[in-house]
């Protein structure tokens, strides 16, 4: 996903062995977060269908330029200051 996506929201187009299905990503969407999309996985033994878990990975823009830069500092006033604390150790 872009930033704008897993900041505002989405819905992309995921592959599935039977094609491409859509998924509505919310808004504040983190990296590293699965989704599940029921019986849109392999067929086990028994014939029946698993589940295909998809992971988010945020690709951050990066760029020098001026009014980029604005903008992000504009956004870092939202951010939370102390987001590591929040990691799971």
């Amino acid at each position: 996903l872009n930033f704008s996506e897993a900041s505002l929201g989405a819905t992309i187009e995921v592959p599935t062995i039977d094609g491409k299905v859509k998924l509505k990503i919310p808004p504040g969407t983190d990296s590293g977060k699965i989704f599940r999309l029921k019986g849109k996985g392999i067929k086990s033994r028994r014939g029946v269908r698993g589940d295909q878990f998809v992971k988010v990975r945020i690709i951050v823009p990066s760029s020098n330029e001026e009014n980029f830069v604005r903008i992000v500092k504009e956004i870092s006033r939202w951010e939370d200051g102390n987001i590591r604390s929040k990691i799971k150790k």
